[in-house]
């Protein structure tokens, strides 16, 4: 569902999130049953269902952060949030803007300067297409408009490439990759390229300028990587691909290593040596 500073984020079912770290073999898992006893309508949280969350890191506090969107019965939507470092669930009283009141196809925030990013659209007829952001410091919402030539498109997605926002579209069979320069201005919105191929899942930028992505074909049959360099407009595919591979088995992200532990896990540590001595 995300990863965060070598932190992978998993949905287990029925109502459990664990966060593991893959390098160290640590992991924790935090039940979110009492969000599901609060509403009437069905919550399940994986890459299938309607459900926002989100998953990053608060500088501020030292602290890791699971938020999770959950609609009252006036389908107004409100922000609960897990921290690792006290073990428990925080109600963040944070209620969505109501000018901005629907998620787009995507889900799940992605992480970027100490704040968690959606991709949301109006719910006046796409007039008012942005990206909201929470700030994981200052517990509070604000937008970021995306590009003119963007607002109404669909399907639009958002992803981050280089340390940047960026925005991607399939259309013609053709995958329009923006990206916005300066974070939170949105004048510095730019095409980057057009890719000759569609469903285009870009990851991440190697060397500058090769945009490592998956490629599907229609229907979710065949999944494999594909590298486009930017500057000569060179599009190459990998030798193999994840045949019958299926979107709504799982879902994928970008993760770098880390030896991080959990927050506290070092004074734990220390508090049992000093007991042992």
């Amino acid at each position: 569902m995300g990863s965060c500073r070598g932190f992978l984020l998993f949905n287990e079912q029925p109502h459990f999130l664990v966060i593991w770290n893959p390098l160290t073999g640590s992991s924790k898992t935090i039940s979110y049953s009492h969000i599901v006893s609060r509403i009437k309508i069905p919550l399940v949280i994986n890459p299938d269902h309607k459900v926002p969350y989100g998953f990053g890191f608060d500088a501020s506090r030292d602290d890791y952060l699971v938020v999770l969107s959950w609609p009252d019965n006036y389908n107004q939507h409100h922000l609960d949030c897990f921290s690792l470092r006290t073990n428990s669930w925080i109600n963040l009283d944070a209620a969505l803007p109501k000018s901005m009141g629907t998620w787009k196809q995507q889900f799940y925030g992605l992480f970027l300067h100490g704040a968690i990013h959606w991709l949301c659209y109006s719910s006046q007829d796409y007039i008012d297409d942005a990206i909201l952001i929470f700030d994981l410091k200052e517990r509070s919402f604000s937008k970021i408009s995306m590009p003119k030539q963007l607002v109404g498109c669909s399907p639009i997605n958002l992803t981050i490439l280089g340390g940047c926002l960026a925005l991607y579209w399939y259309h013609d069979d053709i995958t329009e990759i923006w990206v916005m320069k300066e974070y939170k201005v949105p004048s510095s919105w730019i095409l980057i390229c057009e890719i000759p191929c569609g469903n285009y899942l870009p990851l991440c930028i190697s060397n500058g300028s090769n945009i490592i992505a998956l490629n599907f074909e229609l229907g979710y049959v065949n999944l494999r990587f594909t590298k486009y360099n930017v500057s000569e407009k060179l599009l190459n595919y990998s030798p193999f691909s994840l045949s019958h591979y299926h979107y709504t088995y799982g879902s994928y992200c970008v993760h770098t290593d880390s030896l991080l532990p959990f927050p506290g896990d070092v004074k734990d540590k220390d508090k049992k040596k000093k007991t042992d001595h």
